[in-house]
């Protein structure tokens, strides 16, 4: 079953691979050891570990080796900022050879402020991916004797689902509305967008460009935040790149991360991403309800056509209406159990997510490029204040 992944986790892990620049309870991935694990200590963590900033305090030293490999890298950045950002419990630094507490010390997030995982995942359970038939020639027999045939028949490539039709590029703008033990627990508003276009390069060589968008106020509650990460040509046009646009939307502005800057850092990017959903998300639209033995249901007084799909141990509900001849999903629920988990409430829905992954214009752009990261970053520092990951 693919991770659950929702868009404070993939902002997290981004906004860890852009933070590049010594009491109280020792906190591990608490750099300056005041008390208190914030963004500011992954940053300095990620600059030690590009040697842009080197700790030399010996116990610093202990605190900022987070995962307590014996190595400071780019993973202690990302695990001091997913407790910054209260993804994971923050946790006292204990001497070697002493008892380890009882329990890891916690902060919790003040209602105003939480970040709540936003289970992406029901689009996900009910993807289906059809095996292709491999290009590869067959295995030459060896010389041992051959294996007595079975009497099953072999493996067929799995064919298409009749009435299903799978997008990767769409964008979808919804509530995903949270359920523990059958009673709601909370509601996000979150807009996600993925796409997959060819263009030609030098030479008349075609490249495949993917970009993947999230928008919400997960990072600033109250002020939406777009991220955007996109695959683009080169200067040269010889190759590929990922830029990583953080847009404010309300103040028209945006930071612009040039991808060799990670390559700068010694930070992998797509090691970082690896099981991001958006990538391999497919939304499935419906062409023939009869096929898929639709039954009809009632959702707040009105009336529905609800396909509803199994796929290992889960099931998803769309809750469909007619479009252009087919069948579009505006409510998709997920159940675990014969249980509720989560209710997508989807406002907008469309297989053309061109405007969403398109680069910003028109907004001013603070530029973090690799021949001058360290002025640019230190440039952009107030628009990371403002968005409050500083």
């Amino acid at each position: 079953m693919m991770k659950r992944l929702g868009s404070s986790v993939i902002i997290a892990m981004i906004v860890s691979a852009l933070l590049v620049i010594s009491a109280a309870a020792a906190l591990l991935g608490d750099a300056n050891n005041d008390g208190s694990v914030k963004s500011y200590d992954a940053r300095k963590i990620l600059r030690h570990a590009a040697k842009v900033e080197i700790q030399t305090d010996p116990f610093i030293l202990k605190l900022i080796d987070v995962d307590g490999s014996g190595k400071i890298n780019a993973r202690d950045a990302r695990l001091a900022l997913r407790m910054a950002s209260r993804l994971e419990a923050t946790k006292e630094y204990v001497e070697p050879g002493t008892e380890a507490p009882a329990e890891p010390t916690t902060n919790p997030p003040a209602e105003s402020s939480s970040v709540p995982d936003l289970p992406i995942e029901p689009l996900l359970t009910t993807r289906y991916t059809p095996t292709e038939p491999t290009s590869e020639a067959p295995t030459e027999p060896t010389s041992e004797s051959p294996t007595e045939p079975t009497g099953e028949a072999p493996t067929e490539p799995t064919a298409p689902v009749a009435g299903i039709e799978y997008h990767d590029s769409f964008y979808v703008d919804t509530d995903i509305i949270s359920f523990t033990n059958g009673k709601e627990t909370g509601t996000q508003r979150v807009k996600v967008a993925s796409s997959t276009e060819e263009v030609t390069g030098a030479l008349n060589k075609t490249y495949t460009l993917n970009a993947q968008y999230i928008r919400s106020d997960v990072v600033s509650p109250g002020r939406e935040i777009g991220f955007l990460i996109r695959d683009e040509l080169n200067s040269l046009r010889t190759g590929t790149k990922k830029t990583i646009y953080m847009i404010d939307y309300e103040d028209k502005e945006y930071v612009s991360i040039d991808g060799d800057v990670l390559t700068l850092l010694g930070v992998d990017f797509d090691e970082m991403m690896a099981g991001n959903p958006i990538d391999d998300m497919k939304i499935p639209v419906f062409t023939d309800l009869r096929a898929l033995n639709a039954t009809e249901e009632e959702y707040e007084g009105k009336t529905y056509q609800v396909v509803t799909i199994d796929k290992d141990g889960t099931f998803s509900k769309y809750f469909v209406e007619p479009r252009d001849g087919k069948y579009y999903p505006v409510i998709v629920e997920s159940y675990a159990d014969d249980m509720l988990l989560t209710r997508m409430v989807i406002y907008e829905f469309s297989t053309d997510a061109a405007a969403y992954t398109a680069a910003p214009t028109d907004m001013k752009e603070y530029p973090i490029r690799m021949l001058s990261a360290l002025t640019d970053f230190t440039s952009a520092m107030p628009f990371f204040q403002k968005i409050g990951i500083m």
